[in-house]
């Protein structure tokens, strides 16, 4: 953590796919921040809507949330793709290969 009164105007930054996660004065103690800063860290980007890079608010991935210890949230299921969180959980499937036959199971 950065200590109060020594930077302004700016939240956390992170090294995607690197170690370094900085957090400005009383961010270092917010669950959004640390997670979304992690989540540069493990080589993702923003989650977008739009021309707007925070806007998405489906993961952390997206806004920083001011609260100590929430909002109870992961990345959304398009972030947890690129993490490889679901590998053994997915198929491809052609319609010209025939009929498929099986349940599909969504993410919560």
């Amino acid at each position: 953590c950065v200590p109060p009164g020594t930077a302004e105007g700016w939240i956390a930054y992170a090294y995607v796919s690197s170690w370094l996660s900085v957090y400005n004065d009383r961010w270092c103690e917010k669950l959004s921040t640390q997670v979304h800063e992690m989540g540069h860290n493990f080589g993702l980007g923003h989650s977008g809507k739009g021309s707007t890079a925070y806007a998405d608010k489906t993961g952390m991935m997206g806004y920083s949330y001011d609260q100590f210890n929430g909002p109870q949230m992961c990345f959304n299921p398009a972030k947890s793709w690129i993490l490889g969180w679901y590998g053994d959980q997915n198929m491809e499937w052609s319609p010209s290969s025939g009929t498929w036959y099986g349940n599909f199971v969504g993410v919560d």
